[in-house]
C-alpha cells in the first residue's frame, strides 16, 4: 500500500512494492516522477542549477568535482574558468576561452584516427554566413587552417608526420592552399622560396629543398635535382657565382631539376665555390 505521512520535519511519500513509482499529476497528465530507484524524471526543470551536484545530461559525461565549464548569460564559454572572455574589452564577439595554469597552459585540441596521406586530422574554419554556399565560389567557408597527414607507407609504422595548411578564399574565387609547412620545416607558397642551394662543384654545403647538386658532363655544368618537384616548369631563378663568374641556364628547366652552368668573363665554363641559386614559383 503506498503511504503519505508528515513528521515536525518531513513529508514522506512511500509507492510500496517493488517497481512501483511516485507519479506527480496536473489535471490528469503526468509531468513527473520518481522511479523506485530514486531517478526523477519530470518535462522540464527551472532555476539556475547552481547547487545542484551529481546532475547528469544526455550525452555529455563528467567526472569534474568542481565547475569544469561556465557559459554566460553573454553567451562566453569558460573551460578552466569561470570568466572566460578575458579580451572583451578589446574585441567583441563570442568566446570560448580555454584556461591551464600548466606549463602548457590552455590547449584546444583537434584529433582523428586517420592513416592516409593529404587527410586532415584536424580543420580550423572560419565562415561567413553571408555567403550563398551554392558552389565553389560562394562558399561560407572563406579561411580554413588545416593539419594533415603526411605518410608514404599508409601509416603502417605508426609514426605518421604532418603538414599544417593555410587556406584562404578569393572575393568570387574557391578556396585553395596558400601556404603550406611540411614536416622539416619548409614554407611552401608564392611568397617564400620554393628551392634554395649553396654549392662548390658537385658538393651541395646547405639547401632548401634540394636533394643534390651533380656535375652535369662538363666542367662548370651543374644539374640540381629538387627534393620535392615543382608544380610547372615556369619558376623564377636567381643565382650567384664566385668572383669573375656568372651562372645560367645551360638547358631548359624542369619541374624536377635545374640546369645550370658557371662561365669567366671570357666565356669559359669553370668550376667555382660560393655559387648560390634561389627558386621562387609554383
Amino acid at each position: 500500500m503506498s503511504t503519505i505521512k508528515s513528521s515536525d520535519e518531513h513529508l514522506t511519500l512511500n509507492a510500496d512494492g517493488s517497481g512501483k513509482d511516485i507519479k506527480f499529476q496536473s489535471n490528469g497528465t503526468e509531468v513527473a516522477s520518481i522511479s523506485d530507484g530514486g531517478v526523477v524524471t519530470a518535462t522540464s526543470f527551472a532555476g539556475s542549477g547552481a547547487n545542484l551536484t551529481g546532475v547528469g545530461v544526455a550525452g555529455i559525461s563528467s567526472s569534474a568535482d568542481a565547475t569544469a565549464m561556465t557559459i554566460t548569460s553573454s553567451e562566453h564559454i569558460g573551460i578552466g574558468t569561470a570568466s572566460p572572455a578575458i579580451m572583451e574589452a578589446r574585441q567583441a564577439g563570442k568566446f570560448l576561452t580555454v584556461y591551464g595554469t600548466a606549463t602548457n597552459g590552455g590547449i584546444l585540441e583537434l584529433a582523428s584516427n586517420k592513416n592516409t596521406d593529404d587527410d586532415s586530422v584536424g580543420i580550423l574554419s572560419f565562415v561567413n554566413t553571408e555567403n550563398g554556399d551554392t558552389d565553389g565560389a560562394s562558399r561560407k567557408y572563406i579561411a580554413q587552417i588545416r593539419g594533415k597527414v603526411e605518410t608514404n607507407d599508409s601509416n603502417a609504422q605508426d609514426d605518421s608526420g604532418g603538414n599544417l595548411v593555410f587556406q584562404t578564399k578569393a572575393d568570387g574565387g574557391t578556396i585553395d592552399d596558400r601556404l603550406t609547412i611540411t614536416s622539416d620545416g619548409r614554407g611552401l607558397s608564392q611568397f617564400t622560396a620554393k628551392a634554395w642551394a649553396r654549392f662548390s662543384g658537385g658538393t651541395l654545403h646547405d639547401s632548401h629543398n634540394c636533394s643534390s647538386v651533380t656535375q652535369s658532363g662538363n666542367t662548370g655544368y651543374y644539374a640540381i635535382t629538387f627534393t620535392n618537384a615543382m608544380a610547372n616548369a615556369n619558376y623564377a631563378v636567381g643565382g650567384m657565382a664566385h668572383a669573375d663568374r656568372m651562372l645560367s641556364y645551360h638547358s631548359a628547366p624542369t619541374t624536377s631539376q635545374l640546369y645550370m652552368w658557371s662561365y669567366n668573363s671570357g666565356g669559359t665554363a669553370e668550376n667555382g665555390d660560393y655559387q648560390s641559386v634561389v627558386v621562387f614559383g609554383d
